[in-house]
């Protein structure tokens, strides 16, 4: 009896820690149809963004009942359903705390290879080259000058944007950016954004982006042109005042100075 006792809380002890080292259901994530989990090992490991199918610690993601809010995790055949934690991080319409693990590098340039970020930056580089060339023509048509220096002027303009632009936005502006994005975003926020851009919609943003800063700079060169003629005469009101105190007779010493 007494080691039928014995053998029976060997057994029990057993099945406990294997039910202790089942991944908890941290943090949920709905877009339309498609649903990301976040699972943190009983080391307290956190995983990315994961969809079913994956596997983290020995554990696949078999599926999710969204009636439930159990999601389904097998290993060696059995599967076990697992509910979301009471305190867990859902994320549907609005914010939420995530899990915060510091990213590294790596995982910044992943999201921005999965933004198109060179082919996104290159584009908007061109437009707002563009953009501000216009503007530069319809200023440089105001200014009273030979149209031979004129266009003279137009070419310097021309080639001061493409050198500033392209020092601005060159080649190395990628690593900079990733670098911000691993010092700023944890882990699981880029994991986030990752999974965001991998969509239909997020890919729809990306490559919709270029058109918004276009329409952004439509609307921002023409007030940046009306404001011209307030700043120039701002600037000639300061010049007349500094031109003024420069020429104004020096005040007379007091009486009894040396």
């Amino acid at each position: 009896m007494k080691l039928r006792l014995f053998l029976l809380c060997l057994i029990t002890a057993a099945s406990l820690r294997a039910a202790d080292g089942l991944p908890q259901f941290n943090a949920l994530m709905t877009m339309g149809k498609d649903h990301r989990f976040v699972l943190v090992s009983e080391a307290g490991k956190a995983s990315p963004w994961l969809r079913v199918g994956a596997v983290f610690e020995g554990y696949t993601i078999k599926g999710y009942d969204t009636a439930s809010g159990g999601l389904d995790l097998e290993r060696d055949g059995k599967v076990t359903r697992v509910m979301i934690m009471s305190d867990a991080a859902t994320q549907s319409s609005g914010p939420a705390s995530l899990p915060s693990t510091p990213a590294t590098l790596a995982e910044a340039e992943e999201v921005l290879r999965v933004m198109h970020f060179d082919e996104m930056m290159s584009k908007i580089l061109d437009q707002q080259k563009k953009a501000i060339s216009g503007n530069m023509q319809k200023m440089s048509a105001q200014m009273k000058m030979p149209e031979e220096d004129r266009e003279r002027f137009l070419k310097l303009q021309q080639k001061i944007i493409d050198e500033t632009m392209e020092s601005a936005m060159g080649p190395e502006l990628k690593g900079e950016v990733a670098k911000i994005y691993s010092e700023v975003f944890s882990r699981e926020e880029l994991a986030a954004q990752g999974a965001f851009y991998s969509t239909p919609a997020g890919q729809s943003m990306v490559a919709k982006q270029p058109q918004v800063q276009e329409k952004m700079m439509q609307v921002m060169m023409p007030k940046m042109a009306q404001l011209a003629p307030k700043i120039q005469q701002m600037a000639r009101d300061f010049a007349a005042e500094m031109k003024a105190k420069q020429t104004a007779p020096a005040p007379a010493p007091a009486p009894g100075t040396p």
